[in-house]
């Protein structure tokens, strides 16, 4: 099992769901699982609309707190996972040498396009977008066990 990080904006929506449902999925297998925002300047909690998106899956984020990206915590047998290709593009341009580390988490797993920014709609779409990166992360844990 390889250890991974979910890269997003601000750590408090996407990236945050992406990691509590990894985590879930993995159960008692070795890994550090880890979410970043390359935006985040001040700590915060997860968005209370990821909250309730998560809540539904019986998932709990609501200890969340944001942190920045750091490529300090990029351990050896990491894999970056970013939510668009915005986010990997940037983490490749000022992290030159994770670059071989660094996918969008849909293409890496075979799936097209970005993983949408709900911030600031409604809870359906936080629900979607928790429904999106489920079936995601559910195709990463399979090509890890393949």
């Amino acid at each position: 099992m390889k250890d991974l990080m979910f890269v997003c904006t601000g750590n408090t929506c996407r990236s945050p769901i992406a990691e509590g449902l990894a985590k879930h999925m993995l159960g008692n297998k070795k890994a550090i699982i880890l979410s970043r925002g390359i935006s985040v300047n001040l700590e915060a909690p997860a968005n209370m609309n990821a909250v309730k998106a998560m809540d539904k899956k019986h998932i709990s984020i609501k200890d969340h707190k944001s942190k920045r990206f750091n490529p300090k915590e990029i351990t050896d047998d990491m894999l970056i996972l970013t939510m668009t290709s915005r986010h990997e593009t940037y983490l490749k341009y000022h992290y030159p040498m994770l670059e071989d580390k660094v996918h969008t988490l849909l293409s890496y797993v075979g799936m097209t396009g970005d993983v949408e920014d709900p911030f600031g709609l409604d809870q359906e779409v936080y629900d979607q977008c928790a429904n999106q990166l489920e079936t995601a992360i559910s195709k990463l844990m399979e090509q890890f066990e393949a």
